[in-house]
């Protein structure tokens, strides 16, 4: 998995405004410096991705539909149970490692964490819900 970084060229116009979204850029910068964090993909309610640290767009594309489906299926078993909508989706394996969609970056995105092993959780989680925090 190369993370280089690239905008996909198959994003759709309506994501123009994501791309341009501080708040969605600014949480994006944020979680490619947490340690543990092997890449990233914003992407928009239409499943589209914005932009990546990942260079291969199929991939870039493939993350982003998966991760809008987890959102949905986390939005619809949340709602079937009366817990309202998800803010975090989370997905591990048995060494530690995964992903997680959160649904609230900004306004009108959404972002996929995929973690090693290593990753502090916790810091991911707290750092996506509160990006202008500071961990010591």
């Amino acid at each position: 998995m190369s993370t280089r970084g690239v905008e996909t060229e198959s994003a759709k116009p309506d994501l123009e405004a994501l791309r341009g979204d501080e708040s969605a850029r600014s949480i994006a910068k944020l979680v490619k410096n947490i340690s543990g964090v092997d890449c990233f993909v914003v992407f928009g309610n239409s499943s589209f991705a914005a932009y990546s640290n990942l260079t291969e767009s199929w991939l870039i594309n493939k993350v982003a539909t998966l991760a809008f489906l987890l959102r949905e299926i986390g939005n619809v078993m949340a709602a079937e149970v009366g817990k309202g909508e998800a803010e975090t989706i989370t997905v591990c394996a048995e060494n530690g490692s995964g992903i997680v969609v959160y649904t609230k970056p900004c306004r009108m995105g959404n972002i996929a964490v995929v973690f090693d092993e290593h990753a502090k959780i916790g810091v991911l989680l707290y750092m996506l819900k509160h990006p202008h925090s500071k961990i010591e």
